[in-house]
């Protein structure tokens, strides 16, 4: 998993949470606040009465079932009738309503609460009672009041919390969602400059080592992270750049000391003096040293490819294979081997035209040196898609599958029983691939093994 989907996984749960704790604290809340409005409604018509019982006294309780004066004023949005107990401390009733006959409201607490009464006809009756203390002429009496808060299967509770609870369940869904949208927002933010460092760093390989990750100056732990990647570039730079320097200078170094010896061992092998084994011998040495020769030239050549650098000039890349071919007429002569070129006309190319050059001579000469007698080989040159293609067909041994990926690495040799016989030095591709590479073009190879081998390059236009 992503880190930004785990900053939005963690900051989404981390708000669900917190919104669901809220939403039942809100839930509980606005269930309280309903109940309180009936708890108003009775401490308001309890005081009421309670007024009016000391202004027209007790008597009227024994006199009338529910005496005139001792009526709550109705309210317009509580039209159903109180219940109405009057006790004394020790639970004596002086007084009860006509609902109280079916069942009775049994005694609270001071204040508010809700019960549930059964009457004579099994149904079930919730009530919100209201209880409240008061003293006359001498005596405590309790008054209690209830009001109906539903029917008689308690529909009104159940829509009233169902409404209440449909409310809260909206708000929590629309701030889950919104929630979802910013922590994924956020953690988009979050993550965005690690991924510009990730995308900035992926650039960065051998050959531009001496790019640079951008720091922000924002002195947090993103800008840590730069310099750090920075330093370890600068370290790298250094390190390839010494090894590539010195590899270049060693083969260098190498060149004159070989070549003095090849020369001496040709200028000796014309004394007519020599023993017949001697002279086979130094005719060996001297085939030996032109390969280190060889070796040494070819990893100078690649050092410096290493370096990145490049001189473009316009040229034509048919005239350029032509002149190649040409150069190899009289070897495919005497191997007796059949070239095919199909020569397209194309388009002027951007490009160094000695690296160019030494990128078909070596696909030539690896398509003549790895055939069979009287083979063939096929050569086409042509443009499409803004880029040349360069496609190198030959009989031959061909490739094995597991052997493909491996033909462009350094010193590797598929038949390596036969290394001195082909001649090479092992670097041949190596360096054809740097090449292209540093044309911005790309290089692969097909093969049916014991049957043919394919090298197809394709070198882009540059775009001004």
């Amino acid at each position: 998993m992503k880190i930004k989907h785990k900053i939005s996984l963690w900051f989404s749960c981390s708000g669900i949470l917190v919104g669901l704790l809220f939403s039942i604290y809100i839930f509980v809340e606005m269930r309280e606040m309903a109940f309180s409005a009936y708890d108003t409604l009775l401490l308001r018509s309890g005081k009421q009465m309670i007024r009016q019982i000391t202004e027209n006294g007790l008597d009227a309780f024994k006199k009338y079932p529910l005496h005139p004066a001792l009526t709550p004023i109705e309210d317009e949005n509580h039209s159903e009738p109180f219940w109405i107990v009057l006790r004394t401390p020790e639970g004596n009733i002086l007084y009860e309503s006509l609902q109280n006959k079916t069942t009775h409201l049994p005694p609270s607490e001071t204040g508010g609460d809700m019960v549930a009464l059964t009457p004579k006809d099994g149904s079930t009756l919730h009530l919100w009672v209201h209880s409240q203390e008061f003293i006359y002429e001498g005596s405590m009496y309790i008054l209690t009041l209830g009001y109906p808060i539903a029917n008689a299967k308690g529909e009104a509770i159940a829509q009233e919390e169902q409404e209440i609870f449909f409310i809260v369940l909206t708000g929590f869904f629309i701030i889950t969602i919104l929630f979802i949208l910013l922590s994924y927002w956020v953690a988009g933010q979050v993550v965005r400059p690690l991924g510009n460092i990730n995308r900035l760093a992926s650039e960065i390989d051998e050959g531009t080592l001496d790019k640079r990750l951008p720091v922000r100056k924002n002195n947090d732990e993103l800008d840590e992270l730069s310099q750090t990647l920075n330093s370890m570039f600068n370290r790298l730079h250094h390190s390839f750049s010494r090894q590539k320097r010195y590899i270049a200078d060693a083969a260098h170094e190498l060149k004159t000391p070989i070549t003095i010896v090849r020369l001496f061992l040709e200028e000796s092998q014309q004394r007519t003096d020599l023993p017949e084994g001697y002279f086979i011998q130094m005719q060996n040495q001297i085939q030996t040293l032109r390969r280190a020769s060889r070796l040494a030239q070819d990893i100078l050549g690649l050092s410096f490819l290493e370096f990145g650098q490049l001189q473009r000039e316009r040229l034509c890349f048919n005239s350029l294979c032509e002149k190649v071919i040409d150069d190899f007429k009289e070897l495919l002569s005497h191997k007796d081997i059949t070239l095919r070129f199909n020569n397209f006309p194309c388009r002027p190319y951007m490009g160094n035209n000695d690296h160019l050059t030494r990128v078909v001579i070596n696909i030539v000469d690896n398509a003549i040196k790895y055939n069979i007698p009287s083979g063939s080989i096929t050569i086409s040159v042509f443009e499409q898609n803004y880029a040349i293609f360069l496609s190198v067909h030959n009989t031959g041994p061909g490739i094995p599958d597991g052997e493909l990926e491996n033909v462009f690495e350094q010193f590797y040799r598929v038949e390596k029983s036969h290394s001195h016989k082909y001649g090479g030095t092992g670097l041949g591709l190596t360096i054809v691939k740097q090449i292209v590479e540093l044309h911005g073009g790309s290089i692969s190879i097909e093969s049916s093994l014991d049957e043919w081998c394919k090298v197809n390059i394709i070198l882009p236009h540059t775009r001004s």
